[in-house]
C-alpha cells in the first residue's frame, strides 16, 4: 500500500493522503490526492520532492515545489553546483524522512500488513496522529 504524508520541519504530519495500491506510480498518487488543491491554497509553503515528482513545477505552476536536479542520459554527471543545490535540498527533505523513520516504529507500517486493505488508510491516519501528539509531548 502507499500512502503520502506531508510535514512540517518539525517533523508534524500535516497531510496523510489516502492509500492506494502499491504499484502506483509517486506523481499519479500525488495527482489523484487532495495535496496539490492544498498547495496551491497554501501558496506561501515550500513543497519539497525526489525523482517520483518530475512533472509536478508544468502541472501545477502555482505550487513553489522543488525537485532534485536530474542527470540527462548524453551527461555524464552533474556539475558542482547541481551537486551542491542537491545536497541542500535533500538537507530540508530529511525530515520527511525522519518522519517516516518515527511512523516505522510503530510495527503495523514497517512489517507485513495483515489486515482488511480497506481498513489500512484509517491505521495509518490514526498512527500519524499518534505520532504527531509524541511530537508535540517531545517539544513542550
Amino acid at each position: 500500500m502507499k500512502t503520502q504524508i506531508a510535514t512540517d520541519k518539525r517533523g508534524i504530519v500535516l497531510h496523510v493522503s489516502d492509500s492506494s495500491p502499491g504499484q502506483i506510480h509517486d506523481y499519479k498518487h500525488f495527482k489523484q490526492s487532495k495535496l496539490p488543491r492544498w498547495l496551491e491554497k497554501n501558496p506561501d509553503i515550500a513543497a519539497y520532492g525526489d525523482f517520483g515528482y518530475q512533472g509536478v513545477n508544468k502541472d501545477y505552476p502555482a505550487i513553489s515545489f522543488e525537485l532534485p536536479i536530474k542527470r540527462n542520459r548524453g551527461k555524464k554527471e552533474l556539475n558542482r553546483s547541481e551537486k551542491i543545490m542537491n545536497t541542500k535540498q535533500r538537507k530540508k527533505r530529511i525530515y520527511i524522512e525522519h518522519s517516516f523513520a518515527h511512523l516505522k516504529k510503530f510495527k503495523i507500517l514497517s512489517d507485513v500488513y495483515r489486515n482488511s486493505k480497506k481498513n489500512y488508510s484509517a491505521i495509518f491516519k490514526s498512527i500519524c496522529f499518534v505520532s504527531n501528539l509524541r511530537m508535540l509531548e517531545r517539544m513542550s
